[in-house]
């Protein structure tokens, strides 16, 4: 009998090395759970602040307590646990966008969500680190990995491919499982992961029905915006309480309050409504549809491999 059959070779070769399937399984799953509390640092809910301690605008002393749960105390501590994570690169992004003031194209910066504060008289002396209170979380689930279910899925190169199952949970308490893809690299001194690897929980909505959060929180208008608005100041004279204009104010009149009042000219952004349009596009994947979008260019797969084994 005549078997075809998709061979997908792991016992494992990448770059001239064999890789053992068990040791990236246990690799991965060690990962994971470092990978989990760091992305709850960064993306999540981050490290707790004191309401009392130092404070420097919207930055607040993070909580010591909070600090010794999670294993470090410095910024350069926590750099150094996300470098024992994640890949050189991936870590990289990561400073550049918790770690590092965010200046973009017309100079509108964004605040770093952590800094190290140091003794004035010692600038080596680290103090502690200082949070920025008002970050915006992108992680809105909880995320529980099944380490039981993490296998390997491929390899390409130096990158091996692995997947995990995960219950995610969002603030209503739905949970859902999803598979999270894993992109682990070896480097010199042990395996790192490669890509983001949390996940949020996604529903599909029904007609007419809304999202509970909003895709944008606010909108920045250009600096270079005139102003719309006029200014007005009204007075009480004679102790009458009527409100008038300040140039009725007759000279003769004792002003007894006075108040002013902005209104808008009507010809700006006041009363404005701010529309975010998504649209959807999806292809049916039948042979028809695809010479509708692509014509005869349809994009050839590689990669795969069949061979046909005689099977007695």
């Amino acid at each position: 009998m005549l078997l075809t059959t998709l061979l997908l070779s792991f016992n494992m070769t990448a770059c001239n090395r064999r890789y053992d399937e068990g040791e990236v399984i246990s690799a991965a799953e060690s990962l994971l759970r470092r990978a989990k509390m760091l992305n709850e640092v960064y993306y999540g809910d981050g490290i707790q602040y004191l309401d009392i301690g130092h404070t420097e605008g919207y930055y607040h002393e993070a909580d010591p307590i909070h600090l010794a749960t999670l294993g470090f105390t410095t910024i350069e501590q926590l750099k150094s646990l996300t470098l024992e994570t994640f890949t050189v690169g991936y870590s990289n992004q990561i400073f550049g966008t918790k770690l590092s003031m965010i200046e973009d194209e017309e100079g509108i910066q964004e605040m770093t969500r952590y800094y190290q504060k140091y003794d004035t008289s010692n600038i080596t002396e680290p103090v502690c680190i200082m949070v920025y209170k008002n970050a915006k979380k992108t992680l809105r689930s909880d995320i529980e990995y099944d380490y039981s279910t993490i296998r390997v899925t491929g390899v390409k190169r130096q990158t091996v491919f692995v997947t995990v199952t995960a219950e995610v949970t969002n603030d209503d308490g739905k949970s859902q499982r999803v598979d999270v893809e894993i992109d682990l690299i070896e480097e010199d001194d042990g395996w790192r992961i490669d890509n983001p690897c949390h996940a949020n929980y996604n529903e599909t909505l029904e007609p007419d029905e809304e999202t509970a959060d909003s895709f944008i929180d606010s909108v920045t208008f250009n600096a270079a915006i005139e102003n719309d608005t006029v200014e007005t100041t009204y007075c009480k004279v004679n102790d009458v309480d009527t409100w008038i204009a300040e140039d009725e104010v007759k000279n003769t009149d004792v002003i007894t309050a006075k108040k002013v009042v902005i209104e808008s000219t009507g010809e700006g952004y006041d009363g404005a409504t701010y529309s975010l349009k998504i649209k959807v596009e999806s292809l049916q994947a039948t042979e028809g549809a695809i010479a509708e979008v692509w014509g005869d260019k349809v994009p050839e797969i590689t990669g795969v491999r069949l061979e046909t084994v005689d099977n007695d």
